[in-house]
């Protein structure tokens, strides 16, 4: 013959099953309320010592350069690429043959022709 669970032993497991749930979800709950304490107090603290720290590097800098306003980056150059760079020297040869053009013009205007 098979034999038959009883009622009360059923219920008893499905009790302590609860039970440890019930207990497992109480100490998460503490554990995320010491959390919730203690989190912001952790950042605070963080961000406190960060400020100080900060604080203690500008006082050991020194006094700015120029007082009243920030220091100003110097702007990066930009490297001339190779077009460009071949653009700028056919504008300079140009600049030059008209101010060459020019002197030979009035050199041979104030000489006078014989």
């Amino acid at each position: 013959m098979a034999r038959k669970t009883t009622v009360p032993s059923k219920l008893t497991a499905e009790e302590r099953r609860i039970e440890k749930e019930k207990e497992e979800l109480l100490r998460m709950q503490r554990e995320l309320e010491h959390r919730l304490v203690t989190l912001p107090l952790a950042i605070e603290k963080q961000r406190s010592q960060f400020e100080r720290e900060a604080r203690e590097r500008a006082r050991r800098a020194g006094a700015p350069i120029s007082p009243g306003r920030a220091a100003k980056r110097p702007q990066r150059r930009h490297k001339a690429t190779p077009h460009k760079r071949a653009r700028a020297e056919r504008v300079k040869l140009i600049a030059l043959l008209v101010i060459f053009a020019t002197i030979l013009f009035l050199l041979l205007r104030a000489v006078p022709q014989g």
